[in-house]
């Protein structure tokens, strides 16, 4: 049986050949399913409505698994369900799913749930890892994307059929007639073709974490939020004054007690200190009063606190304070689990049988599994007799990694301290240095000033062990390269203030010692842990709680820096999905960086080394498994490359974009001329017959690329039903009526999503609306709907309740997804019959009924309409208590303003 070569071990394990007929075979037969797999697509779609549910379905894997790179084959079920969502707009609030019922004639054949495809730009499908908030992110390719539209309908209507994926992808290539074992097979060539070529088209590791089975987690949805559109919401939290902390004592277990007296205060102590501490806790455990169990816990803080004591032991210590933790669990556990039995003497089998015996009963922590694995470590090279293998201990994602802080609230966490004082400069510096350059904090607070070398404009910063700190592992010994990090300005910042403690340092003294003083003069622990304390309560400010720990600005530095160097180096900023801060993530980053970290020319196979090196990791593992929040947007990125894509016949996507042929094919020569670099040479003459480019089609270049500049998402060009472009998020437009002068509007117009064509039409109709008058009382004009912002204003607008912002995002959302005629009636009677005094939505008795019917449609509620009929017409409030609110009113606006807007491209209105 021929090895698999998809698999990195098998193939390169025996050295290379020019004859490698293996490698070949495996690369031609990867071309020929994916050439088979368009083939059969072009030939279901060619039959429009009389197609099989396992053929669509089939048709539907089989692209995710080909073209959309979905290669945990453990997630292929799922997929099949969650992709029978509705399509609805970016959103980050919790959402009700919607219900459908599904009727035969007259009888009700289920009721079932309506999942929801999110999509801003592409299409995204959250797939559940484990039972708790963690998500695969799988981003649709432009081929699947069109799919998933083209069958949207007529999938939400049906129940889900039930079948396997081997089934679904064996209806769909014509295996439907195969036995299972031979239809597995069948499936696993499917999936190693996929992942053959996924290697040739990705970095390595990227396809290795989007294969493994929990090991890819997104962010949460709020971090995704604010990462997506660049908004910090800051809302001040507590601040409790600092007390000393009490010191930590043994209560009443006396093992604790005689650990608590023995161990040194912390790793900054003397090295005679953890010898002596060593040589105590062995001596106590000689105690005739110990259990067992108390013994070899002493023991083994003996050995773990001076691993000179024994040559079989981790020649690696662990800190005072990792001691103690483990041991009061260990004694907690041990205790239980032995009583008064020994561990030391019992073999695998039997301790591996009294501790499961006794775990099962108790509640076991997250770290249990690494305490006890250390124990047991340390028994079996003392003894020699025992082995016990844990197993579901595999590091699981949350905490710190699930928390990165964005550029924006990177930005006000500078601006929360005064560069005028000592204090807050050390505090600005420390941040910069954890953001940029992912120092941890005893790293950054150790620093001297000789570790900072400064030749020319290159700054590097020397990362090495000294009297008081000690580094985590001998990989954190490393150099930064400050000068390709940090900007201009900070640059200048540390320069400035590493400036001045040389001269202090020098005048107090002397030369000779100036280059060794503290560049941060805090040490010790008062002064140390408020200042410590100070960055903490601002990131948990400026972040509304979700952070607030100094560690997390180097979790940040290292998902930043990994996604920066992964990125596809022929790709434009513009096509960077989602449009993550350009400060952080760019082209320009990658080319300033890369160079320094990776050499010149280098591509993105290094990428994890390079991160990994900076930070100071001891392997790539620990890399791959901290800092890879952004994998999944990475690997979005990757397939929704042009380069990725497949070229499709011109009838396939046609069919798919709803175009003609010819449409099709002119299309497609317009975005490859326009692909072409400047000083190309066109050829003369007609193309040949056997030209590659005559009838190959790429996808995504006809695609529409919607709203903001970055999306870079797909669309059909084709408008029908819903809106299919990407109108600006509420927020940005909630913000251009809450301006206050023109600088402010000039600043809220310049966001991504305003700045480009589409954006300044619908902000300029939102204005033209805001700027409509009516003539009231005495004569006076007054403003239709709400007061301009920033011409005589005296203050600013109240900000939303909490009511009022949701009820403004589910209407402008509801509004936009509705049938164009729906739409427009709706758009319609609010410019015509709004009532601003008197706060009602006046419709004439002609087209109450319509309007209503659009209302419960667009998501509104039967609670919050309040509705009076009189003879001729009907009058409207929505919002709480019977009142019409601002949510409602600027939902309606923004909705108007889009509708009037036209088309992205401006050829034709919406509907």
């Amino acid at each position: 049986m021929m090895p698999d070569l998809a698999d990195p071990d098998s193939r390169f394990s025996r050295p290379s050949s020019p004859f490698a007929l293996e490698q070949l075979l495996y690369q031609r037969r990867a071309d020929l399913i994916e050439r088979v797999a368009i083939t059969r697509l072009d030939a279901v779609l060619a039959r429009a409505e009389n197609v099989a549910v396992a053929e669509r379905e089939g048709a539907l894997l089989t692209s995710a698994i080909l073209f959309g790179a979905l290669l945990d084959r453990r997630r292929w079920g799922e997929w099949l369900i969650a992709s029978r969502g509705m399509f609805v707009g970016i959103d980050f609030r919790p959402q009700q799913t919607g219900t459908i019922t599904v009727t035969a004639g007259n009888e009700t054949v289920a009721v079932r749930t309506i999942p929801r495809l999110h999509h801003h730009g592409r299409v995204w499908i959250d797939l559940p890892v484990t039972a708790g908030r963690d998500a695969r992110r799988w981003v649709a390719d432009p081929l699947t994307h069109c799919l998933l539209r083209h069958w949207q309908d007529a999938r939400v209507r049906m129940p889900p059929p039930t079948l396997s994926p081997a089934e679904a992808v064996g209806a769909f290539l014509g295996w439907r007639g195969l036995d299972p074992g031979p239809a597995d097979q069948l499936l696993d060539g499917l999936y190693r073709a996929a992942v053959l070529k996924w290697r040739m088209r990705m970095p390595g590791f990227l396809v290795e974490e989007i294969g493994v089975d929990g090991r890819c987690v997104s962010l949460p949805d709020e971090r995704w939020r604010a990462m997506l559109s660049g908004m910090v919401r800051i809302v001040p939290a507590h601040r409790t004054p600092w007390q000393p902390a009490p010191r930590k004592t043994a209560g009443n277990d006396p093992v604790m007690a005689i650990l608590i007296a023995a161990l040194p205060d912390g790793r900054h102590s003397g090295g005679r200190s953890f010898v002596e501490a060593a040589r105590t806790l062995a001596q106590a455990a000689q105690r005739n009063s110990l259990s067992p169990v108390e013994r070899g816990v002493l023991l083994w803080a003996a050995d773990r606190i001076d691993p000179r004591r024994d040559r079989r032991q981790r020649q690696r210590g662990l800190a005072p304070s990792t001691i103690r933790g483990r041991a009061q669990r260990l004694l907690h556990l041990l205790r239980g689990a032995f009583g008064q039995s020994d561990p030391l003497t019992l073999d695998a089998a039997g301790f591996a049988g009294r501790l499961n015996h006794h775990l099962s009963e108790v509640r076991l922590w997250q770290k249990d599994h690494a305490h006890l694995a250390c124990y047991t470590d340390w028994q079996q090279r003392r003894t020699g007799s025992l082995s016990v293998e844990w197993h579901g201990s595999e590091r699981r994602a949350g905490g710190v990694r699930n928390t990165i802080v964005t550029g924006a609230e990177y930005a006000a966490l500078l601006d929360r301290f005064d560069r005028d004082t000592a204090n807050g400069a050390m505090a600005r510096l420390l941040v910069i240095l954890g953001f940029r350059a992912g120092l941890r904090w005893q790293e950054a607070i150790g620093l001297r000033t000789h570790d900072l070398l400064v030749t020319g404009r290159h700054v590097e910063l020397s990362i090495r062990q000294n009297v008081d700190r000690w580094l985590k592992t001998p990989a954190g010994r490393r150099v930064v390269p400050l000068h390709a990090l940090l900007s201009a300005s900070e640059r200048q910042e540390l320069l400035d203030w590493w400036h001045d403690r040389r001269i202090v340092a020098m005048a107090r003294t002397g030369p000779n010692t100036a280059d060794t003083s503290r560049l941060f003069p805090c040490w010790g622990l008062p002064l140390q842990g408020a200042l410590r304390r100070d960055i903490a309560h601002a990131l948990t400010e400026v972040t509304a709680g979700s952070v607030g720990n100094f560690h997390q600005l180097r979790h940040a530095c290292g998902s930043y820096l990994l996604a920066t160097l992964a990125l596809p180096g022929d790709l434009a900023d513009k096509d960077l999905a989602p449009p993550i801060d350009p400060t952080l993530v760019s082209q320009a980053r990658r080319r300033g960086i890369a160079p320094v970290l990776m050499g010149e020319g280098a591509g993105t196979r290094g990428a994890v080394h390079a991160v990994g090196a900076l930070l100071g990791h001891s392997g790539d593992q620990a890399t791959l498994r901290s800092y890879m929040h952004l994998h999944d947007w990475l690997a979005g990125l990757h397939v929704s490359r042009p380069e990725s894509q497949p070229a499709l016949p011109a009838s396939l996507a046609a069919r798919l974009l709803g175009m003609r042929v010819p449409a099709v094919e002119r299309a497609n020569r317009r975005a490859a001329a326009a692909d072409m670099p400047v000083n190309h040479v066109r050829r003369r003459g007609r193309p040949r017959t056997d030209d590659h480019r005559k009838g190959a089609v790429i996808l995504g270049r006809l695609l529409d690329r919607p709203g903001p500049p970055g999306a870079g998402g797909h669309e059909p060009t084709r408008r029908q039903g819903p809106i299919a472009g990407h109108p600006p998020e509420w927020q940005m437009l909630a913000a251009l009526l809450g301006v206050a002068d023109d600088a402010e509007r000039h600043t809220v117009l310049d966001h991504p999503q305003l700045r480009s064509p589409y954006g300044r039409r619908i902000a300029a109709a939102l204005l033209a609306l805001i700027e409509e008058r009516t003539r009231g009382r005495g004569g006076v004009t007054r403003r239709r709907f709400v007061d301009a912002p920033g011409e005589g204003r005296q203050r600013r607008a109240h900000r939303l309740g909490e009511a009022e912002a949701e009820r403004l995002g589910r209407l402008y959302r509801g509004v936009l997804a509705l049938a164009p005629a729906k739409r427009r009636l709706l758009c319609s009677v609010f410019v015509k019959g709004y009532d601003r005094p008197r706060g009602v939505l006046r419709v004439p008795d002609t087209q109450f009924g319509a309007v209503i019917e659009a209302l419960r449609l667009a998501d509104c509620r039967e609670q919050e309409m309040t509705i009076i009929r009189s003879q001729r017409s009907a009058t409207i409030r929505i919002g709480d208590d019977g009142r019409t609110d601002r949510g409602f009113l600027w939902a309606m606006l923004f909705a108007t303003a889009v509708q009037q807007s036209g088309s992205r491209t401006g050829r034709r209105p919406l509907c």
